[in-house]
């Protein structure tokens, strides 16, 4: 599999579960230790090899502007793709396909914070369907992958062995 050098950052969500924290920047960009929560997603991704970023937007699509005003964090591109209507996980991928091109990508959520080794998992990737449009990452076993068909949106979803039935713990807050 050739390196992932790209990611597709999640951060068009609406955060209704932090407001009162949300009102006025979106989840992605609260600050955590004095510095917005998705630059520690992009920090987790740049330690892995990742280059560059796409980010999607939709509430306060200008905060995100604020953050990353020369389209750079720490000298990786970063574009912001705003949305004015929701697109979800998948519409939003469907939405940056041309900027995403045909090279291999990571989806990462924006609003995430944590400290699994991405590179062990990133030589087999998985996207897990939680229902919450999250990315479950974990030293998983590759033997028995299994695909669903492709949906409306242009996403294929793999799982190892069956897709998962339970819920799995989250870090997102």
């Amino acid at each position: 599999m050739p390196a992932i050098t790209q990611a597709f950052v999640l951060g068009a969500g609406l955060g209704t579960r932090l407001r009162p924290l949300t009102e006025d920047l979106p989840k992605p960009l609260i600050p955590i230790f004095q510095k917005p929560l998705i630059t520690f997603a992009l920090d987790h991704l740049v330690d892995a090899g990742i280059e560059s970023f796409i980010i999607n937007t939709h509430k306060l699509p200008e905060t995100f502007k604020d953050v990353f005003p020369a389209n750079k964090y720490l000298d990786h591109s970063v574009k912001l793709a705003h949305e004015p209507v929701l697109l979800e996980t998948g519409g939003g991928i469907k939405n940056v396909e041309a900027d995403l091109g045909k090279e291999p990508f990571i989806t990462y959520s924006g609003d995430i914070l944590t400290d699994v080794d991405a590179k062990r998992v990133w030589p087999r990737p998985l996207l897990f369907a939680t229902g919450e449009s999250s990315i479950l990452l974990g030293d998983m076993a590759c033997s028995a992958i299994t695909t669903s068909p492709i949906s409306p949106f242009g996403v294929r979803t793999f799982f190892s062995g069956s897709p998962p039935t339970r819920r799995y713990p989250s870090f997102q807050f």
